[in-house]
């Protein structure tokens, strides 16, 4: 059965960036912020409800070097979650 620790989507979102000319190249934690948002309105989820967010998780990113991910992608987002995890 379900206990407190099974995931459960709400929305889904996808961002691709292909064929961008050099000055149009988004970062990726940018990119993310535009998937994170896609996926909110798939969920109906309003950017107050994203500002509440509890996690942010990302994983490594091989082609960008970041500090913390979760924190950039987080203050992007206007959020200030209690957990950052970044694998």
């Amino acid at each position: 059965g379900m206990n407190e620790r099974t995931p459960i989507l709400i929305g889904a979102g996808q961002v691709t960036q292909r064929d961008v000319a050099p000055e149009q190249v988004q970062e990726p934690v940018a990119l993310m912020r535009a998937a994170v948002r896609a996926a909110a309105a798939d969920a109906r989820l309003t950017d107050a409800a994203l500002a509440r967010v509890d996690v942010v998780a990302v994983v490594n990113l091989l082609s960008w070097t970041y500090a913390n991910a979760p924190r950039r992608l987080a203050g992007m987002l206007e959020a200030q979650p209690r957990d950052e995890v970044y694998t």
